[in-house]
């Protein structure tokens, strides 16, 4: 595995669709953008896809699914406004089983 893989490499169910938004950086990361519950705009849809093994794992796909198939999906939000130092928030999401993870941030 090189430094490259390790870096890029998602430890859990689901992963950013990199081919779907351009909101989205890599399959860990997105795109900084703004939010204001005084405008309303609190919340995005990015479409995800479910992990796989890496090359030099020994697990094959079915295993690897299994493995992680109820656990949850970790954020974290990187949170900037003017004056203030960022701040971070963490949270854990369950996925539904037979659907992807929903994520509804209030």
């Amino acid at each position: 595995m090189t430094q490259e893989e390790a870096r890029a490499f998602v430890w859990g169910p689901w992963e950013f669709n990199t081919g779907a938004s351009a909101q989205v950086v890599t399959n860990r990361e997105s795109r900084p953008r703004a939010y204001s519950r005084v405008n309303g705009k609190n919340w995005d849809l990015l479409s995800m896809t479910r992990t796989r093994p890496g090359r030099w794992m020994s697990d094959g796909p079915d295993e690897w699914r299994k493995r992680w198939r109820d656990q949850p999906v970790r954020l974290l939000l990187t949170c900037r406004c003017e004056g203030y130092e960022p701040w971070f928030v963490q949270r854990d999401v369950e996925v539904e089983q037979g659907g992807g993870p929903q994520v509804h941030w209030l």
